[in-house]
């Protein structure tokens, strides 16, 4: 294909060496990272290679017009393709077209045996985690999901109570309805005809009831699936004749679970799980509002179990993500409340009671009868007292509902043709059509060591391998 020809120039003593050669020129659509490399003959020109020209950015003169020579924008000499960059007419029938290698056309079937890393490619359809290939626009409320509610769990005020008593058995532990409590209010408030109020009186002057009340808790929730035994409520040696629950076990343990669930994006798509795209936060009761990492969960799925103490009113709460812990906490669920009694004065009716019998015996009935009757006022007006403590119920009302807030980042799936998918292969790039994207390539080629540093420069940046 090449010829040599001297010529030798007389002025300025000059001897310039011109080379005389073919080029195959085309007129075809390519990227300028591709391999792609024209079909057909395409035309074949004489030419002349200008002086001091190289060979990656070659010039050369061929006898052509204009108007056909603009008809090109591809070239190939020798066994190199190039783009032509720029043509410009001599005159009529001379043009001179610049030109530059096109290394990924040249070295096509290096790159096609070249065996790495694949980082990108159209090869993959399936969308990885891919969160620097996705624009995200602005964060938007998907839903907010309420969760699988607990049965033990109620909305609402509702009489449930934990009671603790010291009788001769020990210290019981009762669940206790509304109803049952206010049975037992009756038999600790009992008082009938003034002969039965001084009997009863008399006996609380040794049995106060309500000493032998260690507690008194109200519950935001039924206890009825753990309990096995039924007992009447003791109160010192006193046997109230009210049965309730008797709870052997402290520890009550229940659970429920919870959907991350979010319409924007399903659990097979990684942004499900990528918080540049997915936030969470789950709100369980007793506990407050809590932020969830989407990455920890195991396709959205969460368990709260509460391990419930009958004596403190305390629960630890475990949050889970399949066989994943995911949180703890510790928070109150019983709430103290204040039984209120009345004192009557014993000593004073005691007193008294002899007052009149002196009185009698010395003469003075009207002083002795006064006294008494003061005494008995104070019997049936006892003194108020309280015992136990005020929790706030109302706080506990508010966290009943557990549920879960979804925010997502709307976003647009990756172009695979122009941007490929996550690969993470190691491969022929043989195998592979499109886009491509290789990780450390360090290919090498049979020319220039800058043609070697351009086809790397590709490899890893990305190319098309057509």
């Amino acid at each position: 294909m090449y010829s040599i020809r001297l010529d030798l120039c007389h002025h300025s003593k000059r001897r310039d060496l011109f080379i005389m050669t073919e080029i195959i020129l085309y007129h075809f659509s390519k990227r300028k990272n591709s391999t792609k490399r024209p079909t057909g003959q395409g035309t074949v020109v004489a030419c002349l290679l200008k002086s001091n020209t190289t060979f990656q950015n070659p010039t050369f003169k061929l006898k052509l017009t204009l108007d056909s020579a603009l008809q090109f924008n591809y070239l190939q000499w020798a066994d190199h393709y190039y783009f032509i960059n720029s043509t410009v007419s001599l005159n009529n029938d001379m043009v001179e077209i610049s030109a530059s290698e096109d290394v990924l056309a040249t070295y096509r079937t290096e790159i096609s045996n070249y065996t790495c890393f694949i980082e990108r490619s159209s090869k993959q359809t399936t969308l990885a985690n891919d969160s620097m290939y996705i624009p995200t626009n602005d964060w938007v409320s998907q839903s907010t999901i309420v969760g699988q509610p607990i049965n033990t769990f109620v909305n609402g005020y509702a009489r449930n109570y934990l009671l603790r008593t010291i009788s001769v058995e020990g210290i019981n532990t009762y669940y206790v309805t509304g109803t049952q409590l206010d049975d037992l209010m009756k038999f600790m408030y009992t008082y009938g005809s003034i002969p039965d109020v001084i009997e009863t009186a008399l006996t609380r002057l040794l049995f106060n009831p309500f000493q032998y009340i260690v507690d008194l808790k109200w519950l935001p929730f039924r206890l009825s699936s753990f309990l096995n035994i039924a007992d009447n409520i003791k109160l010192g040696y006193w046997d109230s004749n009210v049965t309730a629950a008797l709870i052997n076990d402290a520890i009550c343990t229940f659970s429920y679970d919870l959907t991350l669930g979010n319409p924007l994006y399903a659990d097979t798509d990684f942004r499900f799980y990528n918080a540049s795209f997915s936030k969470y936060s789950v709100k369980l009761p007793f506990v407050g509002v809590i932020p969830i990492n989407p990455a920890k969960t195991h396709k959205g799925q969460l368990k709260a179990t509460y391990n419930f103490d009958a004596v403190s009113g305390m629960a630890d709460v475990w949050v889970t993500s399949g066989s994943d812990e995911y949180a703890h906490f510790q928070c109150q669920l019983a709430v103290p409340v204040q039984i209120g009694y009345a004192t009557a004065n014993i000593g004073q009716l005691t007193t008294s009671l002899i007052d009149v019998g002196t009185s009698l015996a010395s003469g003075n009935p009207i002083g002795g009868i006064t006294n008494t009757l003061g005494a008995f006022q104070s019997v049936t007006s006892p003194e108020p007292n309280m015992v136990g403590t005020v929790g706030n119920i109302g706080s506990i009302l508010n966290n009943m509902e557990a549920n879960s807030i979804c925010y997502a980042c709307t976003s647009l799936d990756p172009d695979g043709a122009s941007e490929g998918y996550v690969d993470g292969t190691t491969r022929s790039i043989s195998t592979l059509s499109g886009f491509v994207k290789c990780r450390n390539a360090s290919i090498q080629v049979a020319g220039f060591e800058g043609d070697q540093e351009q086809v790397n420069s590709y490899l890893n940046s990305g190319f098309y391998f057509e």
